[in-house]
Parts: C-alpha cells; sequence; structure tokens
C-alpha cells in the first residue's frame, strides 16, 4: 500500500514540491484556494480535495533543492521521511524536539536577512563613489566575502527601472518584505524571552523596505 500524502498551498513553492510527489508512487491528495495550480497537479496524478478539511493534514522546489528543518519525535520523523526524499534531494537537518524545526529557521532566516544588508549597503557605497556592481561582486565572489545567497539577491538590484516600477514585481517585492518583516519580528520576540540581544537583528528589521526596494515612507 502506498503512503498517502496531502498537500495545502501550491503557491511558487508549494506546487513544485507537491509534483514531485504522484510520480514518486505517493497517494497524494492536493489542495488551494486557486483552482488552476490544482488541475495542473491532477492531470499529473494527484487528487483533488474540496477543502482542506478532506486531507487531515520556486525554483529551488521543481528542483528539488528544498532544505528540510525538522523538530520531532524520531519515529514520526522516520514515517514522513519517504514524502520528504521525494521532494529533495537535500539532506534532512533533524533539529531535535518538537518546535526546534521553526527556532532554527528563524536563526537561518536571521542569517539570510543581515547577509542581504550587508549585501545593499556595499553595493549602495559602490555605486555612491563611481564603483560599477559587477566590479563589487567580482571582488567580494573572489575572495568568499559575497556568498550565493548574497549574489542573489544583489541581481535583484540588476533589473530594469521599468521592471522595478511594474506593479507586478513591486507586489511581489512587497510579499517578499512583509515575510521577512515577519520573521525577523518571531527572531527578535524568540531572543527576548531567551533573554539575548540582537542590535544588528533590529536595525535590519527596520530597513526591509530599503532592502526590498519597496516604495513605503513609513518603512524607509
Amino acid at each position: 500500500m502506498s503512503l498517502r500524502v496531502g498537500f495545502i498551498g501550491l503557491g511558487n513553492r508549494g506546487k513544485p514540491i507537491a509534483a514531485h510527489l504522484a510520480p514518486a508512487g505517493f497517494e497524494t491528495t492536493v489542495y488551494d484556494i486557486a483552482q488552476e495550480p490544482v488541475r495542473e497537479l491532477v492531470a499529473g496524478g494527484a487528487r483533488a480535495a474540496a477543502t482542506p478539511r478532506e486531507l487531515g493534514g520556486a525554483a529551488r522546489a521543481a528542483n528539488k533543492q528544498i532544505t528540510y528543518l525538522i523538530g520531532g519525535p524520531e519515529a514520526a520523523l522516520e514515517t514522513a521521511r519517504p514524502y520528504l526524499a521525494a521532494t529533495t534531494d537535500v539532506p534532512i537537518v533533524y533539529a531535535g524536539e518538537l518546535g526546534n524545526g521553526a527556532k532554527l529557521e528563524l536563526c537561518i532566516n536571521l542569517i539570510t536577512c543581515i547577509q542581504w544588508a550587508a549585501a545593499y549597503e556595499s553595493m549602495a557605497l559602490a555605486r555612491a563613489i563611481g564603483l560599477p556592481q559587477e566590479v563589487l561582486e567580482e571582488a567580494g565572489r573572489s575572495n568568499g566575502q559575497i556568498t550565493d545567497l548574497m549574489s542573489t539577491y544583489l541581481m535583484g538590484h540588476e533589473v530594469p527601472d521599468e521592471v522595478k516600477s511594474s506593479e507586478g514585481f513591486r507586489t511581489l517585492m512587497r510579499s517578499h518584505m512583509r515575510i521577512a518583516e515577519k520573521d525577523l519580528a518571531w527572531a527578535l520576540e524568540l531572543a527576548r524571552k531567551a533573554g539575548v540581544a540582537l542590535p544588528v537583528g533590529g536595525l535590519v528589521s527596520q530597513s526591509m523596505a530599503r532592502l526590498y526596494n519597496v516604495e513605503d515612507e513609513w518603512r524607509r
């Protein structure tokens, strides 16, 4: 008997993750408020759910490069491991007890946002003093100071002005900004409860509109 899998949320990451399941032999049921991605996955062998209750439960996703940070009983992880292995080629990171996966993600996302802030300020200075962005990146990549993640972030600042000003781009960036602000707010709350000061994280949390090119006078 095949393992049954339910998947809720078929957005830019959810859909490509779920798309790997039915071809891997899992009995897959999917749900999303948008019907188009549901129809696409049904065509690939999944079953559509009319409501989330019927279940009981971007590019890296499409290429099976998702990193899973898992917290909970090891026995539960072993039960879910075939599903996880079907959707990623990256080794699973087991974080320990229940809740540690979410805590670990907040710590990792804090690193991400601080890296972006470092890349942004370095880029802003380089531009202001007449250094081409590609020269900055070449130097930073050569000595390892600019990571793959930072390079990907900097690419977003190279798009033409007409793209940056388009409604679609602005909506996408605002969405990413709000997710980042949410993650940083949770990280700062977790730090407060743990009695740890995160002064750099606190400053970065107030700069997300600038980092995401979002025109918002209240956040810039």
